[in-house]
């Protein structure tokens, strides 16, 4: 089978590295990524052990030759629209599975593609960039697959084959945006505090407290949406979900971009949950604090100047 990965970050690169066991991956990454595992390959460690992999990475849709029969949207939040405009004037009436946190991904691939050929995933998988040609998986509780139209939901079903035959443990949704909601709650509740605390425990109680104002924030705002799903039922499922979530290691992305001095994925997490407020008129105070704290660091890059691990 041919698959493409348009997006060649960490999580874009530890799909190729299950897939590539199978079938045959081409990946859409920037020059410096490219350059790099070109001339080094690609090294994954997950539990200490590592494995050097070969794989092919092009800077530029236009290279590719692979007629894929599905394509992993990996790109960071930020690159969504170019990246789905450059999908859709070269690829019709491909399936793309959007992975990305958040809930844009799935609105602008549905604008952009038709609901019909966008399927979404909620991804419970971890991985980071220890240098330009090695990825470490440091986290892996499996995905989901879901559809927005009826009309793919056989698809969705034999992609999820693929992953599970492939060694990524995956399941079939009939109502994947509960679940990319869920992955929502998840992130501006717990990721966005570990990215500035580095806490793994929030279930300590000077962290209790902000996880619970950030859900029923959330759960708020969802009470005004078109949504087929109960949000304080999710709410509270999510909050027990935290409560539970005490991994060993926990390198959440915005964390790791503060870190490396990057673009954070803020906006379209507690960012996207303010802007939605505002429209609303609906006062969501903590979201906007941790977004303010989230983008204060990013601007003056002073993560980078500590020796944060």
């Amino acid at each position: 089978m041919n698959i493409l990965i348009y997006g060649g970050g960490s999580l874009g690169l530890l799909f190729a590295r299950y897939l590539s066991k199978k079938h045959k991956i081409e990946i859409i990454s920037k020059k410096e990524k490219q350059e790099a595992v070109e001339k080094n390959g690609l090294t994954f460690i997950k539990d200490s052990k590592k494995e050097k992999l070969e794989l092919k990475l092009f800077t530029n849709i236009k290279e590719t030759s692979l007629k894929p029969e599905f394509i992993i949207l990996s790109v960071k939040s930020f690159d969504i629209d170019n990246s789905l405009s450059d999908i859709s004037a070269f690829f019709k009436d491909i399936p793309v599975i959007t992975i990305q946190n958040g809930v844009y991904a799935e609105s602008a691939a549905k604008k952009s593609l038709g609901k019909e050929n966008v399927l979404p995933a909620y991804v419970m998988i971890g991985s980071k960039t220890i240098n330009s040609h090695t990825i470490e998986e440091f986290l892996n509780e499996g995905m989901k697959i879901g559809y927005l139209s009826e009309t793919s939901k056989e698809e969705a079903g034999r992609i999820n084959g693929v992953f599970n035959e492939c060694g990524i443990k995956s399941v079939l949704s009939d109502n994947i945006m509960k679940q990319k909601w869920h992955k929502m709650m998840f992130y501006c509740a717990g990721a966005t505090l570990n990215s500035l605390t580095g806490t793994k425990n929030l279930e300590d109680e000077n962290i209790k407290w902000t996880v619970e104002a950030v859900l029923d924030e959330i759960t708020r705002v969802l009470k005004t949406l078109k949504i087929d799903f109960d949000s304080e039922e999710l709410a509270s499922e999510v909050f027990e979900f935290l409560m539970r979530f005490k991994p060993k290691s926990w390198s959440a992305s915005v964390g790791e971009d503060l870190k490396k001095g990057k673009k954070t994925e803020i906006d379209y997490l507690n960012g996207y949950i303010v802007k939605l407020a505002e429209g609303l008129n609906i006062e969501v105070p903590l979201n906007k604090l941790l977004t303010s704290m989230v983008k204060t660091i990013e601007k003056t890059g002073y993560f980078t100047t500590m020796n944060i691990r």
